[in-house]
């Protein structure tokens, strides 16, 4: 079990500073984070010890949290957007994506094998919000300087974790049925890419105590 991939300390992290740095968000949205990166901490440690300790399948673990983790992000993004239209997108997809993992899960896939239909489709979608949130902070006639907004930085590490998932996993299933390192190279990918996501993550919940000093 011990010692963690980089990938796990960096969640513990992103946990550990939405305690320390509560004040930075307990006013608004982001707030939710906290109760968020303590479950993500819990289900990562658990499949750890289901898949090291217990030698068994955690697919069914994350076929759970990965659907959440992007009915999460969604959530955000709807609170975020000043657009109707984008608010329309967002609520919709976070009324049609949890029957399409139903779906997915009875009829096509199973639950104890790791299901990367909704992957996909998670993926593809979060990427385009991302890019929604990008044009509205861009084309604000507030002229809010973007690296100063914490949605912004959680933005960005979202684009280049789901892009990158999207990118591989379209190939995923190729990879891993016909080339021995396919596994190993999914599992190197995305750790890389979790590591980027809560690297931004913990500098959007530390950015507000950064512009604080700068004005005083």
């Amino acid at each position: 079990m011990f010692p963690l991939p980089a990938n796990i300390y960096a969640e513990i992290a992103a946990f550990a500073a939405s305690v320390i740095f509560w004040s930075n968000i307990k006013t608004s949205v982001l707030r939710w984070l906290c109760p968020f990166l303590l479950f993500i901490v819990m289900v990562e440690l658990t499949g750890r010890y289901i898949y090291k300790e217990l030698h068994v399948s955690n697919a069914w673990l994350y076929n759970i949290s990965v659907p959440a983790e992007y009915l999460f992000y969604t959530m955000l993004f709807y609170f975020h957007y000043s657009l109707k239209y984008n608010r329309i997108l967002a609520k919709g997809f976070l009324l049609i994506f949890p029957v399409w993992v139903v779906v997915s899960i009875l009829f096509i896939n199973g639950f104890y094998t790791f299901n990367f239909n909704f992957l996909k489709t998670g993926s593809i979608c979060i990427s385009f919000f991302c890019l929604l949130y990008f044009y509205e902070v861009l084309t604000s006639e507030a002229m809010l300087n973007p690296f100063k907004q914490p949605m912004f930085w959680i933005a960005c590490g979202l684009f280049l974790f789901n892009a990158g998932e999207f990118a591989y996993n379209s190939f995923a299933d190729i990879l891993m049925k016909k080339w021995s390192y396919g596994k190993k190279l999914f599992s190197e990918i995305n750790n890389n890419l979790i590591f980027v996501l809560y690297s931004a993550i913990i500098i959007a919940i530390v950015l507000p105590s950064w512009a604080h000093r700068e004005q005083t």
